[in-house]
């Protein structure tokens, strides 16, 4: 029943989308073949995980159904603006401020060099362990030490995401100039942190990049960049200890462990806050609200706890969600957990309503614009669908500082790009 169910589903979508914008790949359809294959591999792929209860698929064909009607109903059917020609075909002629990007980059370097050599040093203690890395870092994110962690991680890491953007929009249009250094800067934060989020992200970016662009002749997309990222992301993940043995377990776990993960939420609602006060959007717009609450806490010693720490307090300590074996977890909770804790039930629509309203207005905002700034938002939305079922991605203050970022990097200069 779910399997049909998934599939009826995904059809139905497939065929609304087609009717209503006359193509048949469209943000929509990504989200729903995302969430209906985690959905599936969740349920018949076996893990030796915590088996979901049908409620929470329930969940998902609910949140995939509102998205989908929600993005449908907003998103301009005619994309294209008369008066801007083919902007895709503009975009290959555009100036990106390499300059600005150059300074970004220095400045990320700065940052996270005291970090870096933490980490190092830690590499060749543990025998270049990344799962030692890893837990030195969180370790640091527990040390209080605030300004330090916001300085030499939160900042950096948000200037080296919005560069590795940058980098793919460039690469997809046969240039260069920057992908060396953001591939650099990639790697080190990898390295620094244990982490693979930037990794995937840079794959993303490149993918999404490609389906905006890709009416543009001019726009090619190479495999041979996405086969190493995914093969350099595949070497991360199992150097951090994943006890799975084939590339294919380390997929389903990482797209869909949240389901078990689930599982274990709603079987053990007072261990993860899903029985406390509803947050009413605190976490869903943390982008907005966490800045806002830092500075106050800053500036006036307000006692007020930012968005972020009612999802690590309970999200950050690894627990088993395993069922034939021992298989620790933590952070990727799907977007479904945001949601219930601000709205409970009625987050499956109001979140997803949310990301469908930003993503559609993001396309509506590029079409109509055709500008830089409004291509790397677009983008970047690509990135909160992609990642929903791991986790959602605007709570914290990363969020807020990726998006300005990419607000600071996106001024265009006059002219037409001729660099090589």
């Amino acid at each position: 029943m779910i399997f049909f169910t998934y599939v009826f589903i995904t059809i139905l979508m497939v065929f609304f989308t087609k009717v209503l914008t006359h193509k048949y790949f469209k943000p929509n359809i990504i989200f729903t073949f995302i969430w209906s294959l985690s959905g599936l591999i969740s349920k018949y792929y076996n893990l030796g995980l915590l088996q979901p209860r049908n409620e929470i698929y329930i969940y998902t064909f609910v949140m995939i159904i509102t998205f989908n009607v929600v993005y449908l109903l907003l998103v301009r059917k005619k994309l294209q603006n008369p008066l801007l020609g083919d902007i895709n075909k503009a975009f290959v002629n555009k100036k990106i401020n390499y300059k600005k990007i150059y300074l970004a980059i220095a400045i990320s370097f700065i940052l996270i060099s005291p970090n870096m050599v933490n980490s190092v040093i830690t590499l060749i203690h543990s025998g270049f362990s990344l799962d030692e890395v890893r837990k030195s870092y969180v370790a640091l994110t527990y040390s209080g030490d605030f300004v330090y962690v916001f300085l030499t991680n939160n900042v950096p890491v948000a200037i080296i995401t919005a560069i590795s953007l940058w980098a793919a929009l460039d690469l997809l249009r046969g240039k260069k100039k920057i992908l060396l250094p953001a591939i650099l800067m990639v790697l080190l934060g990898t390295i620094t942190f244990g982490g693979r989020y930037l990794i995937l992200n840079f794959i993303v970016f490149y993918v999404a990049g490609f389906i905006v662009l890709k009416r543009s002749p001019s726009i090619k997309i190479k495999k041979k960049y996405i086969l190493l990222t995914v093969v350099v992301l595949g070497y991360i993940t199992f150097s951090r200890g994943v006890s799975e043995t084939s590339f294919s377990d380390m997929f389903a776990l990482y797209y869909s462990g949240s389901f078990s993960y689930l599982e274990l939420m709603l079987s053990h609602p007072h261990s993860f806050g899903l029985n406390d006060n509803l947050h009413f959007g605190y976490l869903m717009l943390g982008f907005l609200f966490e800045p806002l609450v830092m500075i106050l806490k800053l500036l006036f010693r307000f006692n007020i706890d930012v968005p972020s720490y009612y999802f690590n307090i309970y999200a950050q300590p690894f627990v088993n969600i395993g069922m034939n074996k021992f298989q620790l977890f933590n952070n990727n909770t799907s977007v479904i957990y945001t949601f219930l804790r601000d709205f409970g039930i009625f987050g499956l629509v109001i979140g997803p309503s949310f990301i469908a309203s930003l993503m559609a207005l993001s396309e509506n905002r590029y079409y109509r614009k055709g500008d830089l700034r409004s291509l790397v938002f677009l983008i970047y939305m690509y990135t909160v669908i992609f990642n929903s079922t791991m986790m959602y991605t605007l709570t914290s203050i990363s969020s807020s500082l990726i998006l300005l970022s990419l607000f600071v990097l996106s001024k265009e200069k006059g002219g037409s790009d001729n660099a090589k």
